[in-house]
């Protein structure tokens, strides 16, 4: 195979194992007791998917499987979704929910580890509030957490869709060593064009070592089109009369990444 087609190749190999494996990410889940008798739990959990994606829920008390969902089916976009009713007398220390996803049916192929929250420990940072403003040309961007763990940084998100999401800018954790029980409160403020300005840059890099004629006006292309859709989250995100949403990567000093609920940005 000529080297002239191998990099197109590489890049669609690359994007179709990236899309096959977006999984659907659980962004939150916590254990409670609304009955307040120490014995009849119920768990709530948030989810993000890009569609086309299915879950399935497993709850334990000390070992044992006490409660199962259905395959669940669900479209793109954010949700929410709880299970009810789940008995286990040993308390919060003995529940355990286990995530299952699965890239398309249930039982047809993995996606992605086993997601294991123990019934004690809340899933990330306990997101409170996400407001998101523009204002003057700027993106502002507010949320309250309301306890945090190991927590090392937010990244704040953008996207034009709700699926598709770029990152705008990022804040550490204000909590001493990344830990807080009180509420704490953060505030960015974004200047958009600039958010988004360095998605052909590694483009432009690559046309320095590139030799094949061919291959540059591949690479151009590809950079313009990039540029085209930037261009167009821009105007997206601070048109009046369009929609844009905002989330907030939570990042642990581990690396697991998990996210607040999606809100839509207002324009004032």
């Amino acid at each position: 195979m000529k080297k002239r087609f191998l990099l197109p190749l590489i890049a669609l190999f690359i994007a179709g194992f990236a899309n096959a494996q977006n999984c659907i990410q659980i962004t939150r889940a916590i254990f409670s007791n609304p009955s307040n008798d120490g014995q009849t739990w119920q768990l709530d959990y948030s989810y993000l998917t890009d569609g086309n994606k299915s879950l399935q829920v497993y709850i334990y008390c000390d070992g044992n499987l006490v409660a199962s969902s259905d395959c669940l089916k669900y479209p793109g976009g954010p949700g929410s979704a709880q299970m009810t009713g789940v008995a286990c007398s040993g308390g919060l220390s003995k529940l355990k929910a286990v995530f299952v996803r699965w890239t398309g049916n249930c039982g047809a192929a993995r996606c992605g580890d086993d997601i294991v929250v123990p019934g004690d420990v809340p899933l990330g940072v306990q997101f409170e509030s996400v407001t998101a403003a523009i204002t003057g040309g700027k993106l502002q961007v507010n949320w309250r957490t309301g306890s945090e763990e190991n927590n090392k940084e937010f990244v704040v998100e953008g996207s034009a869709d709700g699926q598709v999401w770029t990152a705008l800018g990022k804040l550490e954790s204000k909590g001493i060593d990344g830990n807080s029980a009180q509420p704490l409160d953060y505030s960015l403020l974004l200047s958009l064009p600039a958010s988004f300005a360095a998605i052909g840059l590694g483009g432009l890099l690559l046309l320095t070592v590139t030799r094949s004629r061919w291959m540059k006006a591949f690479m151009i292309l590809a950079i313009v089109i990039a540029a085209g859709a930037c261009a167009k989250n821009e105007q997206v995100l601070e048109g009046k009369n369009q929609t844009a949403f905002v989330r907030i990567a939570q990042y642990d000093k581990d690396g697991a990444v998990s996210y607040s609920k999606v809100v839509k940005v207002i324009q004032e």
